[in-house]
């Protein structure tokens, strides 16, 4: 393809790889571009992630398909916006900093709280790929389901929600 790759090695830290393609200029098609349909059903979200940069981009993420997101980086503040406004569903990511309150105990004061705030559906976010050696220790924290970061709007969320609100119990 007579391209070129090139390497710099870093002073303190890291190196630069650069990567020189000369590909052919094709004529673009003239198709209208419509922006991307929201077909799913509009959710009130509570996001609690402690990293910013996932937060950010969840929360982005979370808004670019119409849903109504609220973000937050600590379980207490979560608890504290729980008591306060209504919210179909909580993002809660598993392990928050350890300073403050993780996912796991949140989950269960979440619970704890007077209705409606304690019927609210929750949904564990985790980096951890293994989601089925989890089900159940996340089951008996509060969870209601899974969902493995970074997240991916490929089922749309509203679905996923309903069909965990219509799963039967065990």
């Amino acid at each position: 393809m007579n391209g070129q790759i090139t390497y710099q090695p870093g002073q303190v830290s890291g190196s630069c790889f650069r990567v020189d393609l000369p590909l052919p200029v094709t004529p673009q098609a003239h198709l209208p571009v419509a922006p991307p349909a929201i077909t799913e059903t509009r959710l009130k979200i509570l996001l609690v992630e402690d990293d910013e940069i996932a937060r950010e981009a969840t929360h982005a993420l979370l808004t670019s398909h119409g849903h109504d997101a609220t973000a937050t980086g600590t379980a207490e503040e979560a608890l504290i916006l729980l008591q306060s406004q209504a919210f179909d569903l909580v993002l809660l990511d598993v392990h928050l900093h350890p300073k403050g309150m993780s996912g796991l105990l949140a989950a269960p004061a979440i619970r704890a709280l007077p209705a409606p705030a304690c019927d609210v559906l929750i949904i564990a976010l985790t980096g951890d790929g293994q989601k089925d050696d989890k089900r159940i220790l996340y089951a008996r924290a509060g969870f209601d389901d899974i969902l493995i970061k970074p997240l991916c709007m490929s089922v749309g969320l509203a679905a996923r929600v309903a069909a965990v609100r219509h799963r039967p119990s065990a």
